[in-house]
């Protein structure tokens, strides 16, 4: 191979009786010279195709610039020199070539390009050898861009859709993660999914992980499927993507990147980790990183909540109790009285204030119900007392226990979220109250072994110049903890806070609920932030959030198949289907800045209590809880 700059190739291949430097048919064609990525159309318009084969006894150069032919003669001894001439000449025709032909790309030849996709052969691409199904044109409608969609497979069972946008196609690419158990491609599309991106120019790929179908039953005796949800479809999803990408624009992205939440950020981290070369950014959202022990957080809650009953032992009338209580001791330790609590590690609120008994008028919590406060506040435990996780229910949380707790689908989310993460072996017959936290914590190093995203040691991505943002919430039911758990710990394995910082950076955002949603800022464009950081070496010291109008929620259509009875959830489900940048329709409520963990936002005693600007950077005063993990 020999380099004519750092964005010119020359492939060369023999062929009998020619020497053939490229080929043009479909499937096989070889790029020459590119032009540079200012000077490219969406699609191949500056391809340049050349056969350098013996006609009527002289050797012939056939250039094809997009279709097009040119034919140089030149004598054998001068053939080196003139070339070179020849390339330096094509690379300057190129960009008014392509102009000139844009036209007739478009349209029905776009659209025939694109389902010429269907006849590509890319089972030759290494670790992911693939099979495009279907490949058809979208046209634009209601605002969104018209795109070449694609939908096929990665041996042996990864479905994929990947969206290639044909006008203005940003020279980059982005996979986004699938959340849950996924198994469809249009739960990965639910919310805003690739819309956003593609709006961008973004070529955007999404998998159902390796399996199709909601529960569990996919996994039964399918040891590849487990394999494909754990670690492998995310990386065989990028591989093919960008295999395809490469073909269908004829270049290689410039950047690449991904974007996931809750079980997507669980991929994400597992990129870092595991396949650091994937991507040149990754988003981290409310990253799953232990699912095994995020089903034992949960069936420890649920187990305080409704003890065997089907009965909570706390209603919704004793839950908002407990959230007001814990507002009024807390409210103003981010500054400023405005209904949040900036980190909920701080706040020293104790449910036994809230004791019926001679001393307290109106609502109060029986003893049994003081002490199940407390427990869902801590760690599970032993009968010892002796912990066996983090806590994961902060303070301020309080009004969603009912539903996430001890809800209708709880019990059936318990059941499937064991037999895939926790005792994969327990039998069709087990139940959550089967659970015996004396004895089947130490029986998850199987699962944890699979599905746990918590190795600290980012060295390799790091050293391949990548970046890394992560952000939670601190009203997030899950595992906000475990994430900063993992941050504080990778900061010693790196070297310290400099030096973690320089290339991973977590946010963690009062207010807001499992990946958005909430009482807090939680509109972030966190895209636009790392896509800084990424392309212009420009670091996240500070993120923008925004609290969108719920009345703007309200009228919102949801892509969901339910619709709540609570009108909270209904705004919860509708914030993530916001696109990002918002537009200026989108009414906002108020904002916050928000600062790398461990710094914390601080009102700074004047200003707009609704406007960022009125807020500031100050030193982290609390500690996260430790425990055995």
């Amino acid at each position: 191979m020999h380099n004519h700059g750092p964005k010119h190739r020359l492939l060369e291949t023999k062929q009998p009786r020619s020497r053939s430097l490229t080929t043009w048919s479909a499937g096989k064609t070889v790029p020459l010279i590119q032009a540079p990525q200012s000077l490219r159309a969406p699609r191949p318009l500056g391809m340049v195709a050349i056969d350098y084969r013996p006609v009527c006894g002289k050797p012939t150069l056939h250039i094809r610039l997009a279709g097009g032919t040119m034919r140089a003669v030149f004598r054998v001894n001068a053939r080196k020199s003139i070339f070179l001439i020849l390339i330096a000449v094509i690379a300057s025709l190129i960009h008014t070539y392509s102009g000139a032909n844009e036209a007739a790309l478009t349209g029905e030849d776009a659209a025939a390009q694109c389902k010429a996709l269907r006849t590509v052969d890319f089972s030759f691409v290494l670790d992911a050898p693939t099979q495009i199904n279907e490949s058809k044109w979208i046209d634009a409608t209601h605002g969104a861009p018209e795109f070449c969609q694609v939908k096929g497979y990665i041996a042996p069972a990864v479905g994929f859709e990947l969206r290639l946008p044909t006008k203005n196609w940003n020279g980059k690419f982005i996979e986004i993660g699938c959340g849950g158990n996924c198994g469809t491609i249009i739960r990965a599309f639910r919310g805003a999914g690739c819309e956003g991106p593609l709006h961008r120019g973004y070529a955007c790929i999404v998998s159902d992980q390796g399996h199709e179908g909601s529960g569990v039953l996919w996994a039964q005796n399918n040891p590849q499927a487990v394999i494909d949800l754990a670690f492998r479809s995310t990386h065989v999803a990028a591989v093919a993507g960008k295999a395809i990408v490469e073909h269908y624009y004829s270049h290689v992205p410039t950047k690449s990147y991904f974007m996931g939440c809750s079980g997507g950020g669980r991929e994400a981290m597992m990129e870092a980790q595991r396949f650091p070369w994937d991507f040149d950014g990754i988003i981290a959202g409310a990253p799953s990183l232990a699912p095994p022990r995020n089903v034992m957080d949960w069936l420890w809650a649920n187990r305080q909540m409704t003890d065997r009953s089907v009965v909570p032992a706390l209603g919704k009338s004793q839950l908002d109790l407990v959230h007001q209580s814990v507002i009024e001791k807390c409210d103003l330790n981010d500054g400023v009285k405005d209904g949040l609590i900036g980190d909920p590690r701080g706040c020293n609120f104790d449910p036994a204030t809230l004791l019926c008994g001679a001393g307290r008028k109106g609502q109060c919590l029986t003893a049994q119900q003081v002490a199940l406060v407390k427990k869902i506040y801590g760690s599970p435990m032993n009968s010892s007392g002796v912990p066996l996780s983090l806590p994961f229910a902060m303070k301020g949380t309080e009004h969603y226990w009912l539903d996430f707790f001890a809800g209708p689908a709880t019990y059936d989310v318990l059941r499937s979220g064991n037999t895939l993460y926790g005792l994969s072996d327990a039998g069709p017959n087990w139940k959550p109250e089967d659970f015996d936290f004396d004895r089947d914590y130490n029986r998850l190093g199987g699962s944890d072994a699979l599905y746990s995203a918590r190795n600290p040691d980012l060295r390799q991505f790091k050293g391949r110049g990548g970046k890394l943002l992560s952000y939670t919430g601190w009203y997030d039911l899950t595992w906000q903890l475990r994430t900063v758990d993992y941050y504080e710990t990778v900061e010693k394995t790196m070297g310290g806070r400099a030096a973690t910082q320089d290339f991973f950076r977590l946010f963690v955002i009062p207010g807001m609920r499992h990946c958005t949603g909430g009482d807090g800022a939680y509109a972030i464009d966190y895209l636009s932030y790392l896509e800084a950081w990424v392309e212009r070496g420009t670091p996240p010291d500070k993120l923008v959030g925004a609290h969108v109008n719920e009345k703007y929620l309200e009228a919102q259509p949801i892509p969901f198949s339910f619709v709540s009875e609570d009108p909270q959830e209904n705004w919860y489900l509708a914030a993530s289907t916001l696109m990002f940048p918002l537009g200026p329709e989108v009414p906002i409520t108020f904002t916050r800045p928000f600062y790398p963990y461990p710094t914390e936002t601080r009102y700074l005693g004047h200003g707009d209590p609704n406007d960022a600007a009125s807020f500031g950077p100050a030193p982290v005063q609390h500690n996260a809880s430790r425990s055995s993990e």
